[in-house]
């Protein structure tokens, strides 16, 4: 796992973390995580039908590339951007929480 440059009121960087799979290595960036506004959780939610949605976590329902899906979620008052597998997006929404609290 990794964190990424935070984007806090920044939408260009959070726009240029979450199109870093744009770069062929889509399947290496399940883990990689950046902390965002809450303005810019809430515009995504809003986006799209959210899929999974469990209380302060959801996932963009269009895949970013194959079953990667872009995962916003709330930590401690906090809101974090990361990469996860469709299919395991609870348990890996649970590995990036630990590992933002351990940051």
């Amino acid at each position: 796992m990794r964190m990424l440059p935070a984007a806090l009121g920044n939408r260009a960087q959070h726009f240029s973390n979450l199109n870093a799979h744009e770069t062929g290595a889509g399947a290496t960036r399940i883990g990689d995580v950046w902390e965002i506004d809450e303005a810019t959780s809430d515009y995504f939610l809003g986006v799209l039908p959210p899929l999974q949605w469990q209380g302060s976590s959801f996932l963009v329902s269009e895949a970013l590339t194959g079953d990667i899906h872009a995962a916003y979620f709330e930590h401690r008052g906090s809101h974090y951007c990361g990469y996860v597998r469709g299919p395991a997006a609870r348990a890996e929404i649970a590995a990036l929480r630990a590992f933002v609290a351990a940051a």
